[in-house]
């Protein structure tokens, strides 16, 4: 079977499900009696009725061809190419064809696919390091046959217009669109897979993130969300996505404006600011925030009808601006970013598992316990791992909560502080006993009160220490089996340029993408 063939035949099937969803779609008159209304239905052949009838001996029976092709001219042209190439002979399909196209038929247009969702996350501004490294497209291939949606980043706004934009860190330029083609071209092998766009910032950095007034502004009044919500419909038009993903950049500590002064309230009084009063003002201003969000997320979905609408939470931010049962009952998905529990910079003096399974049972029985939908509820998984700096005060005590001297160096790659991607800590990790040296790291297995993963590196004369806090395939597997027992959607990878994509450390899990491997292994 050659190439043409296949395509024809994938054409084909999409073709035929388009059909079939747009005739079942339409609105049966009230007026028409029963006996018109059997034949109505009779005439109209069903999702059930088009698979039994290939998979029984692989034809495209005559009534059912006749009818389309006397309703759709498009369809009768392209039998017509059908027959040329030798696909279709006397209504009749090749046996291996028939085969695929049953195959594909199945996913497309059958009984509701039950496999676990896996989102991956994509940011295409950090998809090269600057160093040689660089995820590229077959890459990104590879993920994309483990992926069921990608959400490629990120879209920020405008801060002039109000509107959303794609000309971030030159996202948008010729070789960002060609791109985004690229994608497109390998999406077209996988019918199901769902590309979204991401507007917001990396989860990986949204807390140091410096555009959240942007944000801020357009949740000011109706105006200003109706501006925002009218640009996105194009943007996703024009570049094919299939939704968004919605991971608002709010800050935890608001600035001052004209309309609202600095007055940080409860978070001051948390942090111990004693320059700043505890104001109602403030805790008004929270309250206000919240509820424009819940407007924003509702009008959103009135002009995304055709689309995905997913709502990314972030855990410091859950019990601040997110109204649970608005975003239950109008996001698709509700991806709940279970990691970064605890931070570097907000937690200098303590090192801390940054991601337990405990915190994350917690967070999703509280969606559940505000309603939420278990078949909407997504958990994400961080690829990369959180560092901070420790001394001669952590010698005798390594496990967590651990004396922290600040947030930990940047890595090579990664280059931020506090950050380091899997790769660049499966290559340091031992694990047989203890092992002093700059260029390693001493892995420990956390108990199963905290299913967490960590590593240390004790400090000496020459080189300071460091403690990390991160997921591997073995607690990702853990999580995966959590998420299958408890009947949730599927899962997040954040993100793909942090897992270990050319298989560096390939001698200890034997595989590019060990963490994606893992979850896409345990959720089947």
């Amino acid at each position: 079977m050659n190439t043409t063939q296949i395509k024809l035949v994938i054409f084909m099937t999409i073709f035929l499900r388009n059909y079939v969803e747009s005739r079942a779609s339409q609105p049966s008159r009230q007026d028409i009696n029963e006996k018109s209304m059997k034949v109505e239905k009779r005439e109209t052949p069903g999702t059930k009725h088009l698979l039994s009838r290939l998979e029984k001996s692989g034809i495209f029976v005559q009534p059912l061809q006749e009818r389309l092709t006397r309703s759709e001219p498009k369809f009768r042209d392209f039998m017509d190419e059908l027959s040329s190439h030798g696909i279709l002979k006397n209504n009749l399909v090749d046996s291996d064809l028939a085969s695929l196209t049953t195959e594909i038929v199945n996913k497309e247009i059958g009984e509701e696919d039950q496999r676990k969702k896996i989102v991956c996350y994509y940011d295409r501004t950090k998809s090269y390091s600057g160093n040689g490294f660089e995820l590229n497209m077959m890459d990104l291939n590879v993920s994309m046959s483990l992926c069921t949606h990608l959400v490629y980043g990120y879209a920020m706004v405008d801060r002039q217009t109000g509107k959303i934009s794609l000309n971030h860190a030159g996202m948008l330029q010729l070789v960002e669109i060609q791109h985004i083609q690229m994608i497109h071209a390998l999406k077209s092998f996988y019918p199901k897979f769902k590309l979204l766009l991401g507007i917001g910032a990396p989860p990986s950095e949204h807390y140091q993130h410096e555009s959240y007034v942007q944000f801020n502004n357009v949740l000011r009044s109706e105006e200003t969300r109706l501006r925002f919500i009218n640009s996105v419909v194009p943007v996703l038009q024009r570049y094919n996505f299939d939704g968004i993903d919605l991971i608002w950049k709010f800050e935890r500590y608001l600035e001052a404006d004209d309309e609202h002064p600095k007055d940080c309230g409860m978070w001051c009084k948390l942090l111990g600011d004693k320059t700043q009063p505890d104001s109602s003002k403030q805790t008004n201003r929270y309250i206000e925030l919240r509820n424009s969000f819940s407007d924003l997320v509702q009008e959103m979905k009135s002009v995304l009808f055709n689309y995905t609408m997913a709502v990314s939470i972030l855990p410091q931010m859950d019990e601040i601006f997110y109204d649970k049962r608005v975003i239950n009952y109008y996001a698709d998905q509700i991806h709940l970013l279970a990691f970064d529990f605890i931070l570097p910079w907000n937690d200098l003096g303590v090192a801390e598992h940054t991601a337990p399974i405990y915190k994350l049972d917690s967070l999703v029985n509280d969606w559940l316990w505000h309603d939420a939908q278990k078949g909407k509820i997504i958990v994400g998984v961080a690829t990369y791992a959180r560092t901070w700096r420790i001394s001669s005060k952590s010698l005798f005590n390594t496990s967590p909560p651990v004396i922290a001297d600040g947030t930990g160096p940047r890595g090579a790659y990664s280059k931020k502080d506090g950050i380091f991607s899997f790769y660049e800590v499966c290559v340091q990790l031992v694990e047989d006993g203890f092992t002093q040296s700059i260029l390693v790291l001493n892995k420990v297995n956390e108990s199963q009160k905290y299913s967490g993963t960590y590593a240390y590196r004790l400090p000496t004369n020459l080189s300071e220490g460091l403690w990390v806090s991160f997921d591997d395939p073995e607690s990702a597997a853990t999580k995966a089996k959590y998420v299958k027992e408890k009947g949730l959607s599927g899962m997040i990878v954040h993100g793909l340029v942090f897992d270990d994509f050319k298989g560096m450390c390939r001698n200890r899990y034997d595989t590019s993408y060990p963490i994606l491997q893992s979850i896409a292994n345990n959720l089947v």
